[in-house]
């Protein structure tokens, strides 16, 4: 039993090989989009932002690998814990700066908390190791994102003041591109070109900074890339 004979001679079958085991899938990467309208500034369309970003994602094929996660009306003290909850890649601040390169979080009383570049970059500097790409869609953010680029490889900061809708704008064009697996460099362009398109003046045009080079940097691609 078990064998084919024939012609004198014993075959025996070899058992089907086993499938080859497929590695698990990746685990989606976190987008914290962290949001802050204080009452005493003036009111931004931030769902509007954080839709806009949540559509271009969903419009592309890597859609499944990005993990849009939304925080409102943030405060100073939401920050760390926001941060250590989620591990995010990309960390995505939308709402209000002030000329002298301050973010404004909100206060208890609803009101604004301004907080300045090196106590920002200084947080984001012992989670380095998470964070890789930190967009500061606010007035004025260029000085933050400088400092900040000491510890993350990618930061995106706006030099000058900068409309709602440009704004918008700039984060769908930009996050739809790293969704379609471009590299940081290119959807920078992409979101740049975007604004141009729509007639932006150079001065409401962001600036990217970074540790390292935006080139090389991409956070999802083609399995045969």
């Amino acid at each position: 039993g078990g064998g084919v004979f024939g012609g004198g001679e014993e075959k025996m079958f070899s058992p089907p090989a086993a499938p080859a085991e497929q590695p698990p899938p990746a685990a989606p990467l976190t987008l914290l989009f962290l949001a802050a309208s204080p009452g005493d500034t003036d009111p931004l369309r931030l769902d509007e932002e954080a839709r806009a970003v949540d559509a271009a994602i969903r419009q592309a094929p890597f859609r499944d690998r990005f993990d849009l996660r939304s925080h409102w009306a943030v405060r100073v003290d939401d920050l760390q814990e926001l941060l250590l909850r989620y591990r995010p890649a990309i960390v995505h601040f939308s709402g209000h700066g002030s000329s002298a390169g301050a973010i404004m979080l909100t206060d208890a009383q609803r009101g604004y908390a301004p907080v300045a570049a090196p106590a920002l970059a200084a947080l984001f500097g012992a989670l380095q190791a998470d964070v890789r790409l930190v967009v500061l869609n606010a007035c004025y953010s260029a000085q933050q994102a400088a400092a900040i680029a000491e510890h993350v490889d990618c930061v995106v900061g706006m030099p000058d003041a900068m409309t709602d809708g440009a704004a918008r704008r700039f984060a769908a064009a930009f996050y739809r591109a790293l969704a379609y697996g471009q590299r940081v460099a290119a959807a920078f362009e992409l979101g740049l070109a975007e604004l141009a398109l729509q007639g932006e003046p150079e001065s409401h045009r962001p600036q990217l900074y970074g540790k390292a080079d935006p080139a090389l940097v991409r956070f999802v691609a083609a399995p045969d890339c």
